[in-house]
Formats: structure tokens, sequence, C-alpha cells
């Protein structure tokens, strides 16, 4: 109850304080009065799309490059996307791309799957490349060509070496010796 009292005379006095005159205060310096200018308006945060680089090889389903965006998390922005061939072929060594990425508030990473082909075909490194275009929401491009590089999972194929031979005229005969590396690639017999 006590309470409930030192309350109601708080009120009271708040609102006794409203309606009478203020005391008068020593009169002070006036402020100046302070002016600016906006030279340049700027958004504080952008959002900056790059894409990086990815290694896979050919028994892989996908290589995933990762798409990253910096900067301002809170805004929706998307980017375009598109393979293009290097060493490596659409439809031979990968599966040709194209689309679309929306990074929704608070996304800061979306991957690109890219198809790997498999083959039989004993290769070196090959690699093709992905390119972002067309940021939309205010984002900016950053790195805008990732690579994708694909290693072979064949092995190397069989190669045949032979050794020099030296010959005696009245012996009649030659022998050469044959080395073959990577005996278990061949299916064919030698002597046909």
């Amino acid at each position: 109850m006590r309470g409930l009292i030192d309350c109601w005379d708080r009120l009271c006095e708040f609102v006794r304080s409203l309606f009478e005159p203020e005391p008068e205060r020593p009169r002070r310096r006036p402020y100046k009065r302070l002016s600016f200018e906006v030279l340049e308006e700027r958004t504080l945060l952008t959002s900056t799309l790059s894409i990086g680089d990815a290694y896979s090889s050919e028994g892989s389903a996908y290589l995933d490059l990762l798409v990253y965006r910096s900067g301002d998390p809170y805004e929706t922005v998307s980017v375009s996307y598109q393979s293009e061939n290097g060493t490596a072929a659409a439809g031979s060594d990968y599966t040709a791309v194209s689309g679309n990425l929306t990074f929704n508030p608070g996304v800061m990473t979306l991957p690109i799957q890219v198809p790997v082909l498999n083959d039989l075909t004993h290769e070196e490194l090959e690699e093709f490349f992905v390119n972002l275009s067309n940021a939309t929401g205010g984002a900016i491009i950053g790195d805008s060509k990732g690579q994708g590089t694909i290693g072979d999972n064949d092995p190397s194929p069989a190669e045949f070496s032979i050794a020099d031979a030296t010959v005696d005229e009245d012996f009649g005969t030659v022998q050469f010796q044959v080395s073959l590396s990577n005996p278990c690639r061949l299916s064919r017999n030698l002597c046909r």
C-alpha cells in the first residue's frame, strides 16, 4: 500500500510541475548553427559476389564451384552464370550449365553443380570455366570467372619399349627384349 501512495504522490508532483512556471535559468551564449551539405551519397554496404575454383576427378558425379557473398547480408541479390569450354569440352568431359543463383538474406555461399562425365581415355588435367554476370539487387561482381579442373581417373596407357640388340653375323638370329608398362590395360593378344 505504501508503494501505491508513493507512486500517487510522484504522479501528482509531475502534473503540478506541468502547470508551474519554469524557474529562470542563467542566459547562455547562443549556439552557432551548423550547416553541411551532402557531397556524395554512398551506400554503406554492398554485396560483392565472387566465384571460386574447384577440382574433381572424372569418377565424381559433380564438381561444385562455390559462389561467395561478402558485404551486405541483409538484401536479396542474384547473379547469372554460364559454363565455358577450356581444354575440357561440354558434352564429352562435363555437362554445360547455365542459370541464376539467388542469395536470400543471411545466405553467404551457394554452389553451382557441374556434372562431370567419365570416359575411358587417359588424359591430362582438363579445365572449363563458369562465368558470373548480371548481378541484381545492388550487388556487384568481384571475381567473375571460376575454373573447374577435371582430373583423369584412367590408368596410363600401355607403353612398349624395345632394347637395342647386337647381332653376330655368324649366329643368324637376333633377339630383342620387349618391355611393357601397364600390362593390365591390354585386352588383346600381342601375337596377332
